[in-house]
């Protein structure tokens, strides 16, 4: 006996399909002067079978397969017809598919090609992301884990991260910037999990790029709003230190603080000034940003899994990964609160 969430894939394909060649003769190419709502009318009952699969089954590979092909088949008939339509809902569910099944680079890189696709319009860039479909995944993935904050001594925040402040963040963002730091957390996440069932030096190699990754965006937020804040020229090389003592100026804190370290020269420094920021900051915001600002200096330039080096206290750069990160996120999250990015 079939399963009730059973599906018949080919089928249901070769259908898809079918429905498609058809509206794809019957319906108008795309015209950026008619209404918006108009360019998804040839795909609406197709993305309607596509979300119905992704939700009901949650087979998230078996999505991705569905709109891959749709994507294929539009495409081919736009080269051998010469009739273009507006690909934004297509490339959105399929983008939001490839993410849930953990393929965040072809996800992300859909999600952005379909705002592309409608840049004529105006409307909100946020909007592939206001779904249902998309808030599944991103509600246990993103927002469950930084709201957890709330109660982690090693964020150390004394404001409320909830859902309502998590969607002003992500919407305040521009889109790419949104996605890039939604899709890092992911990684970071998944990462950390594999890293913990068996370590390995690929695993470490993500996580260490990731968290570097995370330094540097966080750098560029902060130069971006400082931009449009009229306090930087777009044409100087500001360096993070001096945009974070800009920032926290305005949060009446001094920065730079002595006995914390900025930088390092190797390995061993790094791990001796981590732990000292992480055990003797004399604030978490202090702590939050000096973590912040070590491991972008040090990840920026160095870059060696090999090592084996540990703090004084016996504790390696990845048996502090953790907390680290952390304070990381809850940094962004800081910066975003006082209104620096």
């Amino acid at each position: 006996m079939e399963k009730p969430n059973s599906i018949d894939l080919s089928a249901l394909i070769q259908q898809a399909v079918d429905l498609l060649r058809r509206n794809m003769e019957a319906y108008p190419a795309f015209d950026a002067t008619r209404p918006y709502e108009e360019k998804n009318l040839y795909f609406l009952e197709l993305a309607r079978m596509g979300e119905e699969l992704l939700i009901r089954t949650r087979n998230y590979p078996a999505g991705e397969i569905f709109f891959s092909v749709l994507k294929k088949e539009i495409l081919e008939y736009e080269r051998v017809n010469y009739k273009i339509f507006n690909k934004g809902m297509v490339y959105a569910d399929l983008g939001i598919a490839q993410i849930a099944s953990m393929k965040l680079d072809p996800g992300v890189a859909h999600l952005l090609a379909a705002d592309k696709e409608d840049q004529p319009f105006v409307h909100d860039p946020h909007g592939i992301l206001n779904s249902e479909l998309w808030r599944q995944f991103e509600r246990p993935v993103i927002f469950d884990y930084l709201t957890g904050f709330n109660n982690d001594p090693n964020a150390g925040l004394n404001f409320q991260v909830d859902e309502a402040f998590l969607e002003g963040f992500f919407t305040h963002l521009d889109l790419q910037d949104s996605l890039f730091l939604e899709a890092t957390i992911w990684a970071l996440r998944d990462n950390l999990s594999l890293n913990a069932m068996h370590p390995n030096t690929y695993t470490q190699g993500k996580l260490y790029s990731g968290i570097k990754d995370l330094c540097l965006f966080t750098e560029s937020l902060l130069r971006k709003h400082q931009i449009a804040q009229g306090l930087v020229n777009a044409n100087q090389q500001i360096m993070l230190g001096n945009l974070l003592a800009s920032a926290l100026r305005n949060a009446n804190i001094n920065y730079p603080q002595p006995n914390l370290a900025i930088g390092a020269n190797n390995l061993q420094d790094f791990v001796n000034g981590l732990e000292n920021t992480l055990n003797n900051a004399i604030s978490p915001e202090i702590r939050r940003v000096y973590c912040l600002h070590l491991i972008r200096n040090f990840t920026g330039h160095h870059f060696d899994l090999t090592d084996t080096t540990v703090s004084a206290n016996g504790r390696s750069f990845f048996d502090m990964y953790s907390v680290a990160l952390v304070n990381v996120l809850a940094a962004i999250l800081y910066l975003h609160h006082v209104g620096e990015i």
